[in-house]
Protein backbone atom coordinates (compact mmCIF):
# COMPACT_ATOMS: atom_id res chain seq x y z
CA UNK A 1 0.00 0.00 0.00
CA UNK A 2 2.72 2.80 0.47
CA UNK A 3 4.63 1.49 -2.47
CA UNK A 4 1.25 3.04 -4.67
CA UNK A 5 1.17 5.83 -2.91
CA UNK A 6 4.51 6.87 -3.30
CA UNK A 7 3.98 5.83 -7.15
CA UNK A 8 0.59 8.01 -6.93
CA UNK A 9 1.99 10.73 -5.12
CA UNK A 10 5.09 10.62 -7.66
CA UNK A 11 2.64 10.55 -10.79
CA UNK A 12 0.24 13.25 -9.07
CA UNK A 13 3.29 15.58 -9.12
CA UNK A 14 4.40 15.06 -12.57
CA UNK A 15 1.01 15.47 -13.98
CA UNK A 16 0.93 19.37 -11.74
CA UNK A 17 4.16 20.52 -12.40
CA UNK A 18 3.67 19.19 -16.58
CA UNK A 19 0.10 21.64 -16.89
CA UNK A 20 1.83 24.27 -14.59
CA UNK A 21 2.63 26.54 -17.37
CA UNK A 22 6.19 27.92 -17.17
CA UNK A 23 6.96 30.48 -20.20
CA UNK A 24 8.41 33.31 -19.63
CA UNK A 25 7.56 36.97 -20.72
CA UNK A 26 4.24 38.74 -21.23
CA UNK A 27 1.69 36.07 -22.04
CA UNK A 28 -1.05 37.13 -23.86
CA UNK A 29 -4.47 35.16 -23.85
CA UNK A 30 -6.91 35.69 -26.52
CA UNK A 31 -10.19 34.06 -26.14
CA UNK A 32 -12.30 34.15 -29.37
CA UNK A 33 -13.94 32.34 -31.93
CA UNK A 34 -10.71 32.11 -34.59
CA UNK A 35 -11.13 28.35 -36.16
CA UNK A 36 -8.58 25.76 -33.63
CA UNK A 37 -7.74 24.73 -37.51
CA UNK A 38 -5.43 28.50 -37.38
CA UNK A 39 -4.19 28.50 -34.25
CA UNK A 40 -0.51 27.65 -34.73
CA UNK A 41 -0.07 29.96 -37.63
CA UNK A 42 -2.46 33.44 -36.28
CA UNK A 43 -0.72 32.66 -32.47
CA UNK A 44 2.69 33.25 -34.48
CA UNK A 45 1.34 36.10 -36.85
CA UNK A 46 0.45 38.14 -32.99
CA UNK A 47 3.75 37.26 -31.40
CA UNK A 48 5.75 38.25 -34.38
CA UNK A 49 3.86 41.16 -34.99
CA UNK A 50 3.80 42.66 -31.12
CA UNK A 51 7.39 41.89 -31.42
CA UNK A 52 8.17 43.90 -34.15
CA UNK A 53 6.12 46.76 -32.84
CA UNK A 54 7.81 46.21 -29.30
CA UNK A 55 11.54 46.30 -30.49
CA UNK A 56 11.72 43.00 -29.94
CA UNK A 57 12.63 43.49 -26.60
CA UNK A 58 10.15 41.72 -24.75
CA UNK A 59 9.34 38.40 -24.52
CA UNK A 60 6.03 37.98 -25.43
CA UNK A 61 3.97 34.77 -26.04
CA UNK A 62 0.52 34.23 -27.36
CA UNK A 63 -2.50 31.74 -26.45
CA UNK A 64 -5.44 30.91 -28.38
CA UNK A 65 -8.40 30.00 -26.80
CA UNK A 66 -11.96 28.97 -28.18
CA UNK A 67 -14.16 31.98 -26.95
CA UNK A 68 -15.57 29.53 -23.58
CA UNK A 69 -16.57 31.50 -20.28
CA UNK A 70 -15.32 28.63 -18.29
CA UNK A 71 -12.03 28.09 -19.95
CA UNK A 72 -11.51 32.41 -19.23
CA UNK A 73 -12.66 31.96 -15.63
CA UNK A 74 -10.16 28.33 -15.38
CA UNK A 75 -6.96 30.12 -16.67
CA UNK A 76 -7.91 33.95 -14.78
CA UNK A 77 -8.42 31.96 -11.54
CA UNK A 78 -5.12 30.39 -12.32
CA UNK A 79 -3.37 33.46 -12.53
CA UNK A 80 -2.41 31.89 -16.04
CA UNK A 81 -1.23 35.05 -18.40
CA UNK A 82 -0.45 38.97 -18.36
CA UNK A 83 -3.13 40.06 -20.56
CA UNK A 84 -6.43 38.83 -21.06
CA UNK A 85 -8.29 39.63 -24.92
CA UNK A 86 -11.90 38.79 -25.04
CA UNK A 87 -15.65 39.81 -25.51
CA UNK A 88 -16.85 43.02 -23.90
CA UNK A 89 -19.85 40.45 -21.81
CA UNK A 90 -16.51 38.36 -19.96
CA UNK A 91 -14.62 41.42 -18.75
CA UNK A 92 -17.67 43.87 -17.88
CA UNK A 93 -18.10 40.71 -14.63
CA UNK A 94 -14.61 41.79 -13.51
CA UNK A 95 -15.17 45.40 -14.08
CA UNK A 96 -16.88 45.25 -10.25
CA UNK A 97 -14.19 43.33 -9.10
CA UNK A 98 -10.86 44.64 -7.34
CA UNK A 99 -7.60 42.91 -8.84
CA UNK A 100 -7.49 45.03 -12.37
CA UNK A 101 -4.88 47.55 -13.23
CA UNK A 102 -6.06 51.20 -13.88
CA UNK A 103 -4.78 51.95 -17.76
CA UNK A 104 -5.97 55.61 -18.18
CA UNK A 105 -2.32 56.63 -19.06
CA UNK A 106 -2.54 54.31 -22.26
CA UNK A 107 -5.85 56.50 -23.68
CA UNK A 108 -4.59 59.99 -23.17
CA UNK A 109 -2.76 59.79 -26.07
CA UNK A 110 -5.96 58.32 -28.25
CA UNK A 111 -8.99 60.32 -27.20
CA UNK A 112 -10.02 63.24 -25.39
CA UNK A 113 -13.67 61.40 -25.58
CA UNK A 114 -14.52 59.46 -22.37
CA UNK A 115 -17.84 58.34 -23.45
CA UNK A 116 -15.84 55.89 -26.24
CA UNK A 117 -14.35 54.16 -23.23
CA UNK A 118 -17.00 54.40 -20.49
CA UNK A 119 -18.33 50.85 -20.83
CA UNK A 120 -14.64 49.70 -19.23
CA UNK A 121 -14.81 52.02 -16.24
CA UNK A 122 -15.58 51.50 -13.00
CA UNK A 123 -15.33 52.71 -9.18
CA UNK A 124 -12.61 50.98 -6.79
CA UNK A 125 -14.28 49.61 -3.98
CA UNK A 126 -11.30 50.30 -1.66
CA UNK A 127 -10.50 54.06 -3.05
CA UNK A 128 -14.05 55.43 -4.49
CA UNK A 129 -12.61 56.41 -7.68
CA UNK A 130 -13.34 55.47 -11.24
CA UNK A 131 -10.74 53.83 -13.44
CA UNK A 132 -10.52 52.29 -16.66
CA UNK A 133 -10.18 48.93 -16.46
CA UNK A 134 -10.15 47.72 -19.99
CA UNK A 135 -9.38 48.91 -23.64
CA UNK A 136 -10.89 48.49 -26.93
CA UNK A 137 -8.38 46.54 -29.04
CA UNK A 138 -8.00 47.84 -32.37
CA UNK A 139 -8.81 45.41 -35.28
CA UNK A 140 -5.40 46.43 -36.33
CA UNK A 141 -2.86 43.30 -35.64
CA UNK A 142 -5.88 40.87 -36.56
CA UNK A 143 -6.52 43.15 -39.89
CA UNK A 144 -2.61 43.02 -41.04
CA UNK A 145 -2.29 39.41 -40.77
CA UNK A 146 -6.04 38.65 -42.29
CA UNK A 147 -7.68 37.25 -39.15
CA UNK A 148 -11.15 37.11 -38.51
CA UNK A 149 -12.15 38.02 -35.13
CA UNK A 150 -15.30 38.92 -33.41
CA UNK A 151 -16.28 41.93 -32.84
CA UNK A 152 -15.59 44.33 -29.22
CA UNK A 153 -12.70 42.82 -28.05
CA UNK A 154 -11.60 43.94 -25.20
CA UNK A 155 -8.00 43.50 -23.06
CA UNK A 156 -7.55 43.69 -19.41
CA UNK A 157 -3.85 43.50 -17.12
CA UNK A 158 -4.91 41.68 -14.45
CA UNK A 159 -3.22 43.32 -11.20
CA UNK A 160 -1.87 40.07 -10.18
CA UNK A 161 0.56 40.04 -13.54
CA UNK A 162 4.38 40.14 -12.69
CA UNK A 163 5.26 41.87 -15.68
CA UNK A 164 3.33 45.09 -15.19
CA UNK A 165 5.41 47.37 -17.38
CA UNK A 166 6.07 45.13 -19.90
CA UNK A 167 2.33 44.27 -20.11
CA UNK A 168 1.30 48.14 -20.52
CA UNK A 169 3.78 48.10 -23.37
CA UNK A 170 2.09 45.40 -25.22
CA UNK A 171 -1.25 46.90 -24.12
CA UNK A 172 -0.34 50.15 -25.89
CA UNK A 173 0.69 48.56 -29.07
CA UNK A 174 -3.10 46.39 -29.40
CA UNK A 175 -4.49 49.99 -29.15
CA UNK A 176 -2.83 51.56 -31.88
Amino acid sequence: MKLFLKHFFIMFLLVVTGCESSSKGVNVMVFSNISPMYEDAIESAIKSELLEKAGQQYDINVHLYPLSREKFSVLLSQKSGDIYITDQVYISGLLKKNGLTALESLIQHQTNNEDAFKSMMTKNEKTGEAHLYGIPIKEGIFKENEIKVNDGLFAVLPSFSKHQKEGMVVMKILTQ
